[in-house]
């Protein structure tokens, strides 16, 4: 098993995205048939010692939770640290890109894009730029700048936003390159928008969040740590959520799409997430 997890993660991390990893693990853990046991207590006792030693080895004040969940969604681990809370919501950065993705993979499965739309198709762009696919924004090849200040402009709309990073000449041709940054996921959200007709937001809380139970604060916003700005989300890092609700959407993806009533993707498209798209 461990053998195996490690081949998968290998196979994430080519996949060149930060939320490859964890769907990597999720493709699968996701795939076997019986779960192995647990560890026994004394092993978790271990990790809580590591875990203090670590802290106080930083030589300042570290607030954390951490929660480990067995393959049947059953908590057998978790300790907090400081005066961290599992119910608090907090901005969780670039966890916020495999929910994202989640959201588009909703997206294609419903043929209201495939992996091949192009932001020529979908949003009129012109010359190199109007052949990128989601293909190369999902695997953040898209050839674009991979930063652009209007992400972090509450006062802008995703739309104006996207054209903002069109107009920027790009960096290489599609497929070409890999950059990790936010442009490639906000491009992809405007083009579900338009294939939608649905801004982000109502995206996400329709798609996931609602079906799943989760408050209404769990949203992207602009600026995450303010909760400020809806109309121009950071969908590569803008999700506010605490660790009990974000339990809920990493099991949404460790099951491949399926989880406690909800149906989201299809297990082959989130399984898509595992292969590597470029060299």
């Amino acid at each position: 098993m461990t053998r195996r997890l490690d081949s998968c993660a290998a196979a994430g991390l080519r996949l060149l995205s930060a939320a490859a990893l964890a769907f990597a693990l999720a493709a699968c853990t996701g795939s076997d048939t019986q779960a192995p046991p647990d560890p026994p207590q004394e092993r978790w006792n271990v990790v809580d010692s590591v875990l203090q030693a670590t802290i106080a080895a930083q030589g300042r004040a570290v607030n954390l939770t951490v929660t480990v969940y067995n393959a049947r969604d059953q908590r057998v681990f978790e300790e907090t640290y400081g005066t961290f809370d599992v119910n608090q919501r907090v901005a969780v950065a670039s966890a916020s890109k495999m929910i994202a993705a989640l959201v588009l993979l909703d997206v294609v499965s419903r043929g209201e894009l495939t992996f091949e739309s192009t932001t020529g198709s979908v949003l009129g762009w012109t010359g190199t730029a109007g052949t990128i696919t989601l293909r190369h924004l999902l695997s953040f090849t898209s050839g674009m700048s991979n930063e652009n200040s209007c992400t972090f402009n509450p006062f802008v709309t995703l739309a104006a936003c996207a054209s903002a990073i069109r107009d920027v000449p790009m960096l290489a041709a599609p497929g070409t390159r890999f950059d990790y940054g936010s442009t490639h996921l906000h491009v992809a959200a405007r083009m579900a928008e338009v294939a939608t007709g649905k801004n982000w937001q109502t995206l996400f809380r329709e798609r996931l969040a609602d079906p799943l139970g989760l408050p209404d604060g769990v949203r992207f916003f602009t600026l995450p740590n303010q909760a400020l700005g809806e109309s121009n989300p950071l969908v590569a890092g803008g999700l506010r959520t605490s660790a009990r609700e974000y339990q809920r959407l990493l099991a949404l993806a460790y099951h491949l799409g399926s989880f406690d009533g909800v149906r989201i993707a299809t297990p082959s498209l989130i399984s898509a997430q595992a292969v590597a798209p470029y060299p």
